[in-house]
């Protein structure tokens, strides 16, 4: 990921110093953020901003943008608190212009994201929620289907559960949470994950799952909303891209911006399957009880979030884990997680969990739905499935004991009913992706 050294915005460069407002906006003189290269900082001082018509601006959206730039200004400077927001309208308007045809939405959109960045109200639980509930409950996404429970007598004892992170930890390990919710639904879990392809590691989850066969680009929300309702069907996949095409238009604006914005933080949240309960990996100890708060707010109780004392997204092998646990009271509480204490396995260096390419990462997939685990590295991406599965499994109710998560994260392995699981899923996805042909 880049280190925030510079950006580019549109055409215009930026050179020195902070740009004003002004030069977001409408006229780009050649300006530069100044920036912390461990962490995305702008020096206060130079936090100065004014707002003018730019040129080919939409003038609808312009009096929502102004309130934002000014709150975030004085944001900035009392540290107010989250109880202070007046912008939240302001921010559903701004979401909402995603879907409006203008040619200066780019440079608007930048001036939003830079603004929230810039004031830390990136980080601000209200804030996420805002983008959150707009997100989904704004755009077609499918509700009422997509997110239409199993009908059937044990509904109520199986909740829908996802397993993800926010990824940019920059370890490129194997695709452990994927491999996870396989498992996991080989052990009776009902998983509806939300994941696309790589932006930054070797090989995201689509991609996995592509390489396996599943055609996953050739799934429409109805296909998808059809396997969600399937009671037989516990593992699946929503493929971000088919859900939110419109992302596509942002993805030019956070790459040229060259710093992280409060999408880097939204994935996790945004599975249009509304699942019950969330398994979360964050590369930052901050992010935890922030996460947490934000899926209360959202209405989400008894989901967890995990962060690694390397900063692995995921529940480490190499040493401790942070555990930030949302309980169904509403009560947040934190503990650690150690292999070798908690699930009774070994550690393993992150070396060993390295994931080379989609090929590499299919094989070793291949390997362990097989039952093959004949090397030091598939023992060590082993257990690194097997303590993960083991989480994901005391989340969703099938145990209350880690050591025996492990257990019956293993027995979904040997049994075959991991294979079945995701074989299931791609046999039926073939099968409607067919139909439309």
């Amino acid at each position: 990921m880049d280190d925030g050294s510079g950006f580019l915005l549109g055409s215009c460069s930026f050179d020195d110093g902070i740009p004003s407002m002004s030069e977001f906006l409408g006229g780009c003189p050649h300006k530069k953020l100044a920036m912390a290269s461990s962490s995305f900082q702008i020096r206060p001082a130079a936090f100065r901003w004014s707002l003018v018509s730019a040129p080919m601006a939409s003038t609808a959206l312009q009096p929502s943008l102004r309130r934002i730039v000014e709150f975030s200004q004085g944001y900035l400077d009392s540290n107010s608190s989250s109880d202070d927001l007046t912008i939240l309208e302001d921010l559903k308007t701004a979401i909402k212009s995603l879907n409006d045809d203008n040619d200066s939405y780019p440079v608007q959109f930048s001036s939003l994201l830079t603004a929230l960045a810039v004031s830390g109200l990136d980080k601000n639980e209200k804030v996420i929620q805002t983008f959150v509930q707009e997100i989904l409950s704004g755009w077609n996404l499918g509700r009422g289907s997509v997110d239409q429970r199993p009908s059937h007598a044990n509904t109520s004892t199986l909740p829908i559960c996802d397993i993800v992170g926010t990824g940019g930890d920059g370890f490129n390990t194997f695709n452990v949470s994927t491999t996870v919710a396989i498992v996991a639904a080989g052990a009776g879990v009902k998983v509806c994950k939300h994941g696309n392809r790589a932006s930054s590691s070797a090989s995201g989850s689509a991609d996995l799952l592509m390489a396996l066969g599943v055609p996953l680009q050739k799934l429409q929300p109805s296909h998808v909303a059809k396997l969600v309702q399937d009671p037989e069907m516990n593992f699946n996949f929503l493929f971000s891209p088919t859900f939110y095409p419109i992302f596509a238009r942002l993805s030019p604006i956070r790459k040229t911006l060259g710093f992280p914005t409060i999408f880097n933080l939204l994935g996790p949240l945004l599975n249009p399957a509304r699942p019950d309960r969330l398994l979360i990996g964050v590369t930052k100890p901050a992010l935890g009880p922030i996460f947490c708060r934000v899926l209360k707010l959202c209405g989400l109780s008894h989901s967890w979030v995990v962060c690694s004392e390397e900063g692995l997204d995921e529940i480490s092998t190499a040493g401790e884990t942070s555990l930030w646990k949302l309980a169904s009271d509403g009560s947040i509480t934190h503990q650690r997680l150690s292999p070798q204490t908690t699930f009774g396995l070994p550690s393993h260096p992150l070396s060993k969990l390295i994931g080379e390419s989609a090929q590499d990462n299919l094989n070793m997939l291949h390997d362990l739905l097989d039952g093959r685990f004949e090397t030091d590295r598939h023992r060590a991406i082993l257990d690194f499935v097997l303590i993960n599965t083991s989480a994901f499994l005391v989340l969703a109710g099938k145990t209350d004991d880690f050591k025996e998560g492990v257990r019956l994260a293993k027995s979904s392995l040997l049994s075959g009913k991991a294979k079945a699981a995701i074989y299931r899923f791609r046999d039926h996805a073939q099968e409607l992706a067919r139909a439309t042909c």
